[in-house]
């Protein structure tokens, strides 16, 4: 298989099960909260990151560690902070403006 093939390819079935822990910016929006579920159903450890604008603190499931920060306005040292006490393998960045008036 070339390297453009395998590039292209999807992820093999199993590439994201196990114990990994995962932030998902943007995690009590539609898109997030179901993410959320699934990657816990696959066994990830997820920090839920949001600011509560548009996003509902319902769409993320019990017992996932959630912290209400808004990433364009909240101090860096504030974030960074955040990040490393979880130390992600992985970050999925659903937070966005939706909405630019």
């Amino acid at each position: 298989m070339s390297a453009i093939n395998r590039a292209c390819a999807p992820p093999a079935q199993n590439e994201f099960a196990g114990a990994s822990r995962t932030l998902i910016t943007g995690a009590a929006g539609f898109v997030g909260g179901h993410l959320t579920d699934r990657l816990l159903a696959l066994g990830h450890e997820v920090l839920a990151v949001d600011n509560l604008v548009t996003g509902r603190r319902e769409h993320v499931p019990p017992g996932v560690r959630f912290e209400e920060i808004d990433l364009g306005s909240s101090e860096e040292e504030d974030v960074i902070e955040v990040i490393r006490g979880f130390r992600p393998a992985y970050v999925v960045h659903l937070a966005a403006v939706h909405h630019i008036p």
